[in-house]
């Protein structure tokens, strides 16, 4: 029971930490990156990128069951269960990355050239990000399983590090493109997905 106490407590104070410094680094960047940007560019960033990014909603839900069902099978002390339940889960989430691909690429095209009013010179940058949130939302979306086990592990330590992790380079991105002198808005869509 000791045992148990101090690492619901140990993983308590990691997951504040974790809060805190990727808060503390995502006020930052999100200056940097809409002084860097502009209202416009930031605006098409988040609409475009919204749009594909919306449905990382269904990471949680998707990271909760699969973490539900690993949990399960380990507190049964069944590996080849933990092994079938990971390989399905895969499975799903390869399966949804390859659902999320097929919408990005006919409605998601379709509503950027025909719903969103863009000046034409913004249409290729409003492509160029719609296919790179759709790439990092399936990047998300495939991980699901991987974070899955982490959490069934209660391996909060190496969760909390990566995001950590991201939220720096979140912060590296928003300074590289606040010193940059090309096409911003490319730029951080690359450098954002990449992180994903």
């Amino acid at each position: 029971m000791e045992q148990s106490n101090k690492l619901i407590a140990k993983n308590s104070i990691i997951l504040f930490v974790r809060f805190f410094v990727t808060s503390i680094f995502g006020l930052i960047s999100m200056r940097l990156v809409i002084q860097s940007l502009g209202t416009s560019d930031y605006g098409l960033y988040t609409v475009i990128g919204g749009i594909v990014l919306m449905l990382v909603f269904l990471n949680n839900v998707m990271m909760a069951s699969t973490y539900r069902f690993i949990a399960f099978e380990l507190g049964a002390k069944n590996l080849e269960g933990v092994n079938k339940v990971f390989n399905i889960s895969l499975l799903i989430h390869l399966c949804i990355g390859l659902f999320i691909f097929i919408l990005a690429e006919s409605f998601g095209v379709y509503y950027v050239m025909r719903q969103l009013v863009l000046e034409p010179e913004k249409i290729n940058d409003a492509l160029f990000i719609l296919r790179l949130s759709a790439y990092a939302t399936i990047a998300n979306v495939v991980s699901v399983p991987y974070q899955g086990l982490l959490v069934a592990k209660e391996n909060f330590s190496t969760t909390a590090k990566i995001e950590v992790l991201r939220s720096f380079l979140g912060l590296i991105v928003a300074l590289i493109i606040f010193y940059y002198g090309g096409n911003k808005l490319r730029l951080y869509a690359i450098l954002i997905s990449f992180i994903n």
